[in-house]
């Protein structure tokens, strides 16, 4: 219900919930999630570190290029960002800002078939239409994002 009401803002929740789809998680999801998402400010690495707080506290495996890696030069942290995005199930991205590391993130997940949700509450619809177009889930409220990466998860192993 808050998760409705978060996307909408509206209490009609009789049609919404009519609409749901039951989804029954047989096992816990052992994949890893790579957390993808700029952090040069203070503000972007304390969004980062809720959200890897969030995965990691329902119990999901979390790279995260910054806590796992660290600020370095190209040479020394693309190839390791690589190998994590490999190992990877899902992407978990945050794409409010457009960095283009973590747009080329997403694109190389897309290539490999690694399913990405989208964090994204401040960008236009035509400046994540390509993301959106090719399969990615976006969504603006941080709770349902990291629950349907959860599920995605689940439904992926």
């Amino acid at each position: 219900m808050t998760a409705i009401y978060c996307s909408s803002r509206n209490f009609n929740f009789k049609q919404e919930i009519e609409s749901i789809q039951q989804f029954l998680i047989k096992d816990f999801p052992t994949g890893k999630i790579y957390l993808a998402g700029p952090f040069f400010t203070y503000a972007e690495r304390w969004l980062i570190d809720q959200i890897r707080s969030c995965l990691k506290g329902v119990g999901i495996s979390v790279f995260s290029p910054w806590h796992d890696i660290g600020h370095g030069i190209a040479s020394e942290v693309v190839s390791k960002d690589l190998e994590g995005l490999e190992e990877s199930k899902l992407v978990f991205a945050v794409l409010d800002g457009l960095d283009s590391g973590t747009l080329f993130e997403v694109g190389y997940a897309v290539k490999k078939n690694i399913p990405v949700i989208a964090y994204v509450q401040n960008e236009s619809e035509e400046s994540v239409k390509m993301l959106e177009g090719t399969g990615c889930i976006l969504e603006k409220d941080l709770a349902t994002a990291v629950y349907k990466a959860y599920w995605l998860l689940a439904e992926h192993e």
